[in-house]
């Protein structure tokens, strides 16, 4: 399950843990993610990405909520209700 931009795992235990997507790549197209916080670019080297794949994990999602960069996922919503409302009788 994805919320607000952060990456969210249901524990075996019934805990929440919430941290940034780790992206494998050096670079992105969307780098507002990475501004927000709500990514992370770890490379594609395999020692960088197993270090942080485990340092995510170990911290037991302390990492806070933030709003998503990328919109509240309602924007087709909106665009319909424009169109509906500006749309000949």
């Amino acid at each position: 399950e994805v919320g607000r931009g952060m990456r969210v795992e249901e524990t075996g235990q019934g805990r929440e843990r919430v941290g940034p997507v780790l992206v494998m790549r050096d670079t992105t197209e969307r780098p507002e993610g990475v501004d927000a916080g709500v990514v992370r670019l770890v490379g594609t080297d395999r020692g960088r990405i197993v270090a942080e794949a485990t340092a995510s994990l170990r911290t037991g999602g302390t990492a806070t909520p933030r709003p998503n960069p990328y919109g509240d996922g309602h924007a087709s919503e909106r665009i319909v209700q424009v169109l509906l409302d500006h749309a000949p009788a």
